[in-house]
């Protein structure tokens, strides 16, 4: 069965993560072998701004894939359209605990800060309530503690059969704070 998979989430929480993992498990998840950007975001998808040049882009995808995805960073606006010309699509969402994500894009943390990250994820998660996205939630913590579980649940919600090498490669992906850092693990994810 064709299927998109979908992931939302806050910048710093795990986005980049969930998505090399889903590509090393097997899932098309850009339509290069490297993706264009660090973030693992694809190209194609970051500069589809129009309706029209979205569906030109899901057609091609479902032609070449039965099962791929990207991650969603974009306007608002586009996920009210999206979703009617994606097949069977799966929305999949990761968060980290605010602190931390206030650290790695500020550097240091002011109560300021906090409350920018605070209202930005809040936002994340309005935007998925106001589009009535059925989303599953997950933690970049439970990834981190138990990446067996996490790689597990991710394959059941998604229902792909990854080979036991495919498995490997995503297990060894989950490392807190070296997915910017991807070149120097994977080299199918190196930049340069």
């Amino acid at each position: 069965m064709a299927k998109t998979i979908i992931i939302l989430g806050h910048p710093q929480c795990g986005t980049t993560m969930l998505t090399g993992i889903l590509h090393l498990l097997g899932v098309s998840m850009f339509d290069e072998d490297i993706p264009t950007y660090r973030t693992l975001e694809d190209k194609d998808f970051v500069s589809a701004f129009t309706e029209e040049v979205f569906i030109d882009l899901v057609n091609k995808r479902n032609e070449k894939h039965s099962i791929w995805g990207f991650k969603y960073y974009g306007r608002r606006k586009q996920l009210k359209w999206m979703k009617k010309y994606l097949e069977n699509p799966i929305y999949l969402a990761i968060f980290k605990n605010p602190v931390n994500v206030a650290r790695r894009r500020y550097g240091f943390i002011s109560r300021r800060r906090l409350r920018n990250t605070l209202v930005e994820m809040q936002e994340s998660v309005r935007i998925m309530i106001r589009y009535n996205l059925s989303v599953y939630i997950l933690s970049y913590a439970d990834a981190c503690i138990d990446p067996e579980r996490f790689v597990k649940e991710l394959i059941e919600i998604v229902g792909i059969e990854p080979s036991n090498e495919q498995i490997t490669k995503a297990l060894a992906y989950i490392q807190p704070n070296t997915t910017t850092n991807s070149s120097k693990k994977y080299p199918e994810f190196s930049y340069g």
